[in-house]
């Protein structure tokens, strides 16, 4: 019988800008996740498994992968709309309580503020400059 583990969220990032011309969803992904690992004291060495969407820039779980030079022993990309990082969330809990992983990586990034396009819809959030939040 397999001994459970505690799984605990120990590093995040929030991306300071809303408004960022120029800077890819990717990017956006990458400097959150270096920055959340910083946060956890943490470094790209520790990371066993990663869990992405996908949804910008059709890039899931393998290509942020390769982009960030992980390779990670577990890959989810579970995507089931807007509640797909609270699915990954739970995943990435379960894999670490059962011994699957030690250390997951959830990223995120998007540019759908600064290029004025509402997520899920497929068109712009409207006319004039983008807001400030």
């Amino acid at each position: 019988m397999s001994q459970r583990r505690e799984a605990a969220i120990v590093g995040i990032h929030e991306y300071p800008l809303r408004v960022a011309p120029g800077v890819s969803s990717l990017q956006i992904k990458a400097a959150s996740a270096a920055k959340a690992l910083s946060d956890a004291g943490l470094n790209w060495q520790d990371v066993d498994a990663v869990y992405d969407t996908g949804t910008h820039q059709n890039i899931g779980g393998l290509g942020i992968s390769e982009y960030l030079g992980l390779k990670p022993d577990l890959i989810d990309t579970t995507s089931v709309g807007g509640s797909s990082y609270e699915f990954q969330a739970n995943h990435a809990a379960t894999m670490i309580a059962t011994g699957k992983a030690n250390v997951a990586l959830l990223t995120y990034g998007s540019t759908a503020h600064s290029d004025r396009r509402a997520i899920g819809t497929g068109g712009a959030t409207g006319q004039g400059s983008p807001t400030p939040f």
